[in-house]
């Protein structure tokens, strides 16, 4: 499979938990060519200059299963909070906010994320999207 620039992204509006509560543009990526992971990103607002952007990136399979229990241990942890609504705590990142960000998302945005990274990489066939031999070779 040739998985270069093979992609699933969603935009979606959640809300960031910081002392008060505010709306927050996230984008979720999956890259078919990091198959076992995805992206979340903070996509800050000029409105909104005390939420800075953060990246981070978390295993999949984390993702998943937060929407039915609690997983995790250290600095990314999810869990549901209500059938509706996913708590994702994230940890300091490079580059980002300067303490932990607890993020609340719609659990169907999230549950829709995660379908359509399964129609491009099934569960369980990840690393038949790994080319190994460029990753020895290099």
């Amino acid at each position: 499979m040739n998985s270069e620039f093979i992609e699933v992204r969603r935009d979606l509006t959640g809300v960031i938990v910081s002392g008060h509560c505010m709306p927050a543009r996230i984008e979720l990526r999956y890259d078919a060519a990091d198959a076992y992971a995805v992206g979340i990103r903070l996509m800050t607002k000029r409105q909104h200059p005390c939420l800075e952007a953060g990246s981070w990136l978390l295993a999949r399979d984390l993702l998943r299963e937060g929407l039915t229990h609690a997983v995790g241990d250290g600095d990314i942890r999810v869990r549901p909070i209500t059938e509706d609504w996913l708590l994702l705590e994230l940890g300091v990142a490079a580059g980002g906010p300067a303490e932990p960000v607890m993020l609340i998302m719609a659990f169907p945005d999230v549950r829709g994320f995660l379908d359509a990274t399964s129609d491009l990489v099934p569960y369980g066939t990840e690393d038949s999207t790994i080319d190994w031999q460029a990753l020895l070779d290099s």
